[in-house]
C-alpha cells in the first residue's frame, strides 16, 4: 500500500512524504557499502542494476523482491513483497529503490576559488550532530 502523508499549511494542502506498507510494515531502504556487496553477491552486479530492475524477470523472488529485503534490513522479506497484490506499491518500490541508491552514490563536494574542497554530505552529517546534542 502506498499513503501520501498530507500537511496542511495556510489552508493548503501538500504532501509532506509518501510511505510504503507491505505486510504492514513501512519500508525504509537504505544502500550502504555491505548493502552493496550483498547485492553483487546475491543479486547483480551496480552495473546491471538497470537492466534487471527492468527486465522481464524482476518480480522473481531472488531479483527486486531479495534487493527491497537486503535494503530494508530484513524489515520484509521477499515473500512479504511477492504477496503484495497492487501495482502501485510495486512501482513505488521500484521507484523507491532506484532513488535511494542513486542518492547513496553521488557525492557532492565544493570546491571553491582557492583550491579548498567542501564536502556537502560531511556538512550535513555534522550539522545532525550538532542537533543531537
Amino acid at each position: 500500500m502506498v499513503q501520501d502523508i498530507i500537511e496542511k499549511k495556510n489552508g493548503k494542502e501538500r504532501v509532506k512524504r509518501t510511505r510504503i506498507l507491505i505486510g504492514g510494515k513501512e519500508i525504509h531502504l537504505k544502500f550502504t557499502m555491505p548493502i552493496w556487496l550483498k547485492m553483487e553477491d546475491e543479486i547483480c552486479l551496480l552495473d546491471d542494476l538497470y537492466t534487471m530492475m527492468h527486465s522481464k524477470g524482476r518480480f522473481e523472488e531472488d531479483k527486486i523482491p531479495k534487493l527491497a529485503e537486503i535494503m530494508s534490513g530484513g524489515t520484509v522479506t521477499a515473500k512479504d513483497i511477492l504477496a503484495e497484490d497492487d501495482p502501485t506499491t510495486m512501482r513505488a518500490l521500484i521507484d523507491e529503490i532506484q532513488r535511494v541508491i542513486a542518492q547513496a552514490m553521488t557525492m557532492k563536494e565544493k570546491k571553491y576559488d582557492d583550491d579548498s574542497v567542501h564536502d556537502e554530505v560531511l556538512e550535513e552529517i555534522e550539522k545532525k550532530e550538532t542537533k543531537a546534542d
